[in-house]
This record gives structure tokens, C-alpha cells and sequence, in this order.
């Protein structure tokens, strides 16, 4: 029952109180009635005075009546009188030696001495006063007269000796009832105070108080200050009430604080997606996402993976945290394997966030790599377009059981954002390669002269300290500065000589061709400038426009001289390929035709200190150039028996390595260029994670001398193939690349299977024919 316990307390209060109340009556009613006995017998006491005197007076007619009727009549009233007497002395004694007197005993009985004085005056009448009286009425005329004298002496004697002294012993009595029943009223009224008190200021210390401490921490939860608590110690249920309202105060702390923490992370997220929304490249973007989830979720390592066409492979576009070669050491596919069964696989192929810790049993496959590196708990969020997954999140803790409900709805918010936003980026950057690989149609010699300038004016835009979204644009947009030669006439492109005035003219209008196919779309403002400005130099002497100075767009001056840098590394019909030295001498010195005084002297100075970053840019393109095609055979490398090293681990592991190859061969040779990225991807993760930690165990367990060195040539050969990763995922619409990747494979199986790994196989048969 509600408040049971406080309202047996307040009914015991009450109780007791209108007991109190009661008993304070009835003792005033005992007290005033016993008073009233009091008085009646001493008004008893004082009567039996007058009768004294009426029988004194009665004795003294008998005595002196002569007429015999007159005498009868007198003895009979005397008679009369002495019964009465004789009755109310009984009535007196009866009260003063009774202790029956209601009840409750609100006073002492009359004392002894009252006692004594009434048996002494009832004594002296029955032997003395009585015995006259009787006697007068018995003797003659003459010694009755006598005997009344001497009983009017004898009963002015007892009435001041004997009745007197009761009346008086009564009336002292009286007084001090009174005396003590005044006494009891003030004492009464005393603890009646007392008691009042003693009730207020129980009932303010256990329910006053806490009640006005309940409204006074109301009032602050209200203003959400949640620092309170309201300090009872009662045991009823008022106490139960404040503990339970610190216990609800304290909760509603918790997740008023959550619910902080969680639109802070939502405002976050917020921001996050807008800055998302502003990046042009889909590199930046990558690193964007991870780096913004690993400061707001507080993470160990993060990654994300998006799906390869043709392949259950789940490829690692970037990551942040503390990596330290795990995605190297790892597989993960969405596929029914082994490697599909993961927190990733999972999430993707149910397109619901899959959470493990790493010790459940379905996180098996990868439980060594991710102790190593301190990992306990894994999330994998799927990105999702509508109905359909183009990847997921993977998000590592430290922590057991870290990702709980909160962490999973926003970390699914952020993944639904980050989804959108790749993929539109994806889309205008297909479309934007798409259009750009239109421009360099009609030119067989640019190769990929045009990704080269995006990235040449990058390292200009950062050497300048411009904005990273600035930087990443004018890297992505850059590619479509020729997009006007698609409409240019071939023969004209691939003209072996020098142009005629009329081909330079007709050459001149492809700025204004490109930036009229780019059209207006805000999106592409700069690539529209970088394509009808990039021709038009600091000293006014370019085209179409003759601008000079800064009325050329700072984006066009940056690829002007980023252009001019790759068209004189280029080779042609009609001219060698100059390279990097000279180069960089004709911008920075002058040759006659190109000057210095071409180029925005800030943008120039940048160029002379970043110089070395071109040479390393266009080597890298080089070093995955379709022109190296020839110095490698088109035909796939074979497995002999020459080629085993002695162990049979190593040989099974080379074999499936060449069979991949031939099949890459095969897929190459059709033209499916989706399938080949993904059988690419598939076959180095598998050679990777497989053949490099099986080589390198053996190496440290049999103690190879030369291990340091062919550890760094695995190392050299995943960085190289990161590399064209990159190269491929920001021009997917080359499919030159795809044959780059057979080729690059080729030669590693040449080079280091045949080669390095032979020595290796001569020092492992040598230890494990001793052992």
C-alpha cells in the first residue's frame, strides 16, 4: 500500500494525541468531581454542627416542658434528630474512610488525621453526647434541666473540639486537591506545549523538509541543474521517494549528458558531412571520413572498404589510427568464405552494422593480426545507396563490447552520409575522366598527360598555401584542360610537322571548345576556367583572350605552367622529350619560345622549389606506362622444376601463384576489364597474406642471413602495387592499366620468384637436409 508506513505513523500521532486530549478531560472531570466530594462532605461535616446545636435546642425544650404532650411531641422530634444526626455522621464517615473514588485515582484519600478527627467525633457521640441526650428525655423535670445545661456546655465543647476540627481538616484538604489538580493542569500544559513541538518539529524534520528539499532540487533539474541531491535519511517512504528521486535525477544527468554527447556528435557529424560534401577528390574524401570518425568515436583504427565489380574482394581505400600493416596482413571478402564471415562481410551482405569482439568465433580467421595490434572489438557498417552496398566502415577498439547501441545509429548516420557523398564524387569523376580520355581521343601521344597535370597542379596549389579542397579540385578538374580537342580534326592532332598559321588558328579555338562542353554547371566552374584560360600567360601574349596578369583565373594560371611543364617532357613526331633538367630549365630560364615572363612569378617561384615532386610524379606514370609493355614478354610465365626451393610449402604457393597469373592472362586477353581488376585484386591479396608471411616465417626460423632484404623487396613490391591501386581508382576509364597490372605481376614472377627466391630455396634445402 502506498505511504503505508507514514500513515501509520501519523495515526499513531494522531492517536496520541487525541488520547492525550481525553485522558487531560477525563482527569479534569475526576479531579472536579472528587472536589465536588470534597465540599459535599465537608458541607455533610458543617451540617452536623448545626444538628448539634438543633439537638441542644430540642434537649432544652424537653427539659423545660412541663405539659407531658408537649414532651411526648418534643422526645419524638428528638429522636427524629438523632437519627438524622446519627445518619449523617454515618454518611461522613462513610466518605472519608472510603478510597473508592471514581475510576482513575486523581487525588489521595482523606489523610488519617481527617480519619482519626471524624472516628474521634463519632465515638464522643455515641459514648458521651448521645447518652446525655437520651438520657434528658428519661429523668425528671428538675435533673433533666440539669443534664441539658450540661449537654449545651458538652456540645458547644464538641462542636468546636471535634466537628470544628473536621470541618477544618476537610477544608484543608480541599485546598490541597485544588492546589494539586492546578499543578497538574500546568504541568498538563506544559507537556501539551512540549508535545506540540515536539510533533512540529518531527513532522517538519520528516516530511517538511524533505518535501521542501524535493521542490527546491525540482526547481533545479528544471533549470537542468542536475548537481543535486536531497539528503534523507528517513526509512519511510518519503526517504524511499528522495532516494529514488537522487536515483532519477542522477539517470536523467546520464542522459541528459548522452543526449549532449549525442548532438554534439550529430553537430560534428553535421559538419563533418558538409565538409565532406565540399571535397573534390575522392582520395581526400577517403582520408576525410576516416580521420572525422576516428576523432569523434575515439577509435583504435578505422578503414573503409568499398566493393570491387567482379570481385567479393572488399578493397581498402584508406585508413587512419594505428594501422601498422594490418590491411596488408588481412583478406576480407562479402562472399559465403572464410574471409566473407567477418563484422564487414556480414555487414555488407545483410546491409545491417555487424559488431564482434575478437575472440567470437566468427572473427577466427583474423584474431592473430588484430591482437597483435591491441584490437578487441570490431564494428563493420555498411555504405549504402538505397537498396544497394557499395561498401562498409570498419572501426577497431581497444575496448570489449566498445560499439553499443548510440555508437551504432550515429556511426550508420555518418555511413549513410559518407555512402552518398562517395558516390556522387565517384560519379563526377567517372564522368569527369570519362570526358577527359573524349579530349585525349584524337591525340596518341598524350598517354596520361592529363592526370600528370592534375597532379602537378596540386603540388603548385599546395605550394602556394591555398585550401585542401582547393588543392583537391583543381587536381581532379585540371584533367579536363584539353577537353577542346575533341572536336579538333585528327589530322591536324597528329600532324608529324609543324602546324601551318591556319592549324595553329583551328588548334587556338579548343580552349573555347572545351569550356562550351563543360557548360555552366557550378560544380565545374573551375574546370570550365582551367580549360578556356590555361593557354593565356602572366605577360598577356597567350590565347584566346590575350589576358594578362591576374585577369587570368588563378586555377588557369597554376595549369598553364603544369601543362608546360608535361608537354615538354612529352615526346613527339616532330620533337624529342626533354627531361627533367632540361625542362625545368626552359621554364625557369627561358628558350625563345617559352619564358618565364609566361608564368605568374609566385606560381613560378613554387615550381623551382617543388620541382623534384614533378620529376617524381611523371616517373611514376612512367614506370606504369603502356610503353613499357614491350620490354616484357606477352607470354605467361610457366612453372618448372627448377624452380623449387626445397620446401613443399613454398613450391604449392608458387604454383597457385602462377596459375592465377595465367588466368589473368586469360581475362586480360578477353577484354573484361571489371573482372580483371577483381581477379587482380584477389590474386595479390591472396599472394600477400599467403606467400610473403610463409616465406618470411621459414626465413626467421631457419635464421637467413639475406631475410632483411627480401623482407624489403616484398615491401617494395606492395607499395608499387598501392601505387598503381591508386593510379587505377582515379582513372578507371583507362583500361591500358589493367594490361600495366599483368604486366608489373610478369615481372615480378621473373624477377623475384625465378631469381631471388632461388637463393633463398639453395640456403633453406642446405638447413633443412642438416636438421
Amino acid at each position: 500500500m502506498i505511504l503505508s508506513s507514514i500513515k501509520k505513523q501519523y495515526f499513531v500521532l494522531s492517536m496520541t494525541i487525541v488520547s492525550f486530549f481525553f485522558l487531560f478531560l477525563f482527569m479534569t472531570y475526576k479531579h472536579s468531581d472528587h472536589i465536588r466530594n470534597i465540599e459535599k462532605t465537608t458541607y455533610i461535616a458543617s451540617s452536623l454542627r448545626f444538628r448539634t446545636y438543633e439537638l441542644a435546642l430540642v434537649a432544652s425544650q424537653l427539659s423545660h416542658t412541663p405539659d407531658m404532650t408537649g414532651k411526648a411531641r418534643l422526645s419524638q422530634d428528638l429522636q427524629k434528630d438523632i437519627a438524622v444526626f446519627e445518619s449523617i455522621m454515618s454518611i461522613l464517615k462513610q466518605s472519608v474512610t472510603s478510597n473508592d473514588i471514581g475510576l482513575l485515582d486523581v487525588g489521595p484519600p482523606f489523610d488519617n488525621q481527617t480519619k482519626e478527627l471524624v472516628m474521634r467525633a463519632e465515638k464522643e457521640w455515641e459514648q458521651e453526647m448521645k447518652p446525655m441526650l437520651l438520657a434528658i428525655d428519661t429523668l425528671p423535670a428538675r435533673e433533666a434541666m440539669r443534664a441539658s445545661e450540661q449537654y449545651n456546655k458538652k456540645s458547644i465543647n464538641y462542636v468546636y473540639n471535634s466537628l470544628d476540627k473536621v470541618v477544618g481538616a476537610l477544608e484543608r484538604h480541599n485546598v490541597s486537591v485544588m492546589k494539586r489538580f492546578n499543578r497538574i493542569r500546568f504541568y498538563t500544559f506544559i507537556i501539551a506545549i512540549l508535545s506540540a513541538l515536539a510533533i512540529y518539529f518531527y513532522v517538519k524534520k520528516r516530511v517538511v523538509k524533505p518535501l521542501l528539499l524535493l521542490i527546491d532540487a525540482s526547481h533545479k533539474v528544471e533549470n537542468r541543474s542536475f548537481d543535486v541531491k536531497v539528503d534523507v535519511q528517513n526509512n519511510d517512504e518519503i526517504g524511499e521517494f528522495c532516494r529514488t528521486f537522487n536515483h532519477m535525477v542522477a539517470a536523467l544527468k546520464q542522459q541528459f549528458e548522452d543526449l549532449e554527447q549525442f548532438n554534439r556528435e550529430l553537430l560534428e557529424l553535421s559538419s563533418a558531412s558538409n565538409i565532406l560534401i565540399r571535397i573534390e577528390s575522392s582520395k581526400g574524401m577517403y582520408n576525410h571520413i576516416c580521420e572525422t570518425a576516428m576523432k569523434l568515436f575515439d577509435l583504435k583504427m578505422l578503414w573503409i572498404g568499398l566493393i570491387q565489380e567482379g570481385s567479393h574482394y572488399v578493397k581498402p581505400m584508406a585508413h587512419a589510427g594505428r594501422e601498422n600493416n594490418y590491411l596488408s596482413r588481412i583478406k576480407v571478402t562479402w562472399d559465403d568464405s572464410s574471409t566473407g564471415r567477418g563484422p564487414v562481410g556480414t555487414a555488407i551482405k545483410t546491409r545491417k552494422p555487424s559488431c564482434m569482439n575478437t575472440d567470437d568465433a566468427l572473427f577466427e580467421l583474423w584474431r592473430l593480426e588484430a591482437e597483435k595490434h591491441g584490437f578487441s572489438s570490431v564494428l563493420g557498417v555498411p555504405l549504402l545507396i538505397e537498396n544497394r552496398c557499395i561498401g562498409a566502415l570498419a572501426l577497431y577498439s581497444s575496448t570489449a563490447d566498445f560499439f553499443d547501441e548510440r555508437k551504432i545509429k550515429q556511426l550508420q548516420l555518418y555511413a549513410n552520409t559518407t555512402a552518398a557523398v562517395i558516390e556522387n564524387l565517384r560519379l563526377i569523376e567517372y564522368m569527369v575522366n570519362t570526358i577527359a580520355r573524349v579530349g585525349e581521343a584524337n591525340d596518341e601521344y598524350t598517354g596520361s598527360h592529363i592526370h600528370k597535370v592534375g597532379e602537378y597542379c596540386s603540388v603548385i596549389a599546395r605550394g602556394l598555401g591555398l585550401e585542401e579542397s582547393f588543392i583537391r579540385m583543381i587536381g581532379l578538374q585540371a584533367t579536363l584542360h584539353d577537353i577542346g580537342k575533341a572536336n579538333t580534326p585528327i589530322y591536324v592532332l597528329r600532324k608529324p610537322g609543324r602546324l601551318s598559321d591556319e592549324e595553329f588558328e583551328i588548334v587556338k579555338k579548343h580552349p573555347l571548345l572545351g569550356a562550351e562542353m563543360i557548360g555552366e554547371h557550378p560544380s565545374l566552374l573551375m574546370a570550365k576556367n582551367i580549360a578556356l584560360y590555361h593557354h593565356e600567360r602572366w605577360d598577356g601574349s597567350g590565347y584566346p583572350y590575350k589576358l594578362k596578369g591576374e585577369e587570368i583565373p588563378l586555377e588557369s594560371r597554376i595549369a598553364n605552367l603544369a601543362d608546360q611543364y608535361d608537354v615538354l617532357r612529352t615526346g613527339r613526331i616532330y620533337k624529342k622529350a626533354f627531361d627533367h633538367e632540361t625542362a625545368c630549365k626552359i621554364i625557369l630560364d627561358g628558350d625563345g619560345r617559352t619564358m618565364p615572363n609566361h608564368f605568374d612569378p609566385q606560381v613560378l617561384n613554387v615550381f623551382r622549389q617543388t620541382a623534384p615532386l614533378f620529376e617524381g610524379i611523371y616517373q611514376k606514370y612512367v614506370n606504369f606506362s603502356i610503353e613499357k609493355a614491350g620490354t616484357t614478354s606477352e607470354v605467361p610465365f610457366e612453372w618448372t622444376d627448377e624452380l623449387s626451393v626445397g620446401v613443399e610449402e613454398i613450391d604449392n604457393q608458387h604454383k597457385e601463384l602462377i596459375l592465377l597469373n595465367h588466368k589473368l592472362f586469360d581475362i586480360v586477353n578477353r577484354r573484361e576489364s571489371l573482372q580483371q581488376v577483381g581477379m587482380a585484386i584477389d590474386f595479390l591479396r591472396g599472394y600477400i597474406i599467403g606467400d610473403f608471411e610463409m616465406e618470411e616465417r621459414y626465413m626467421e626460423k631457419y635464421d637467413y642471413p639475406d631475410r632483411e632484404k627480401h623482407k624489403g623487396q616484398h615491401q617494395e613490391f606492395i607499395n608499387d602495387f598501392r601505387t598503381y591501386e591508386n593510379i587505377y581508382y582515379e582513372n578507371i576509364v583507362e583500361p591500358h592499366l589493367v594490361l600495366e597490372l599483368k604486366i608489373l605481376i610478369n615481372n615480378w614472377l621473373v624477377g623475384h620468384v625465378a631469381k631471388t627466391d632461388q637463393d633463398m630455396g639453395t640456403f633453406l634445402k642446405q638447413k633443412i637436409s642438416k636438421s
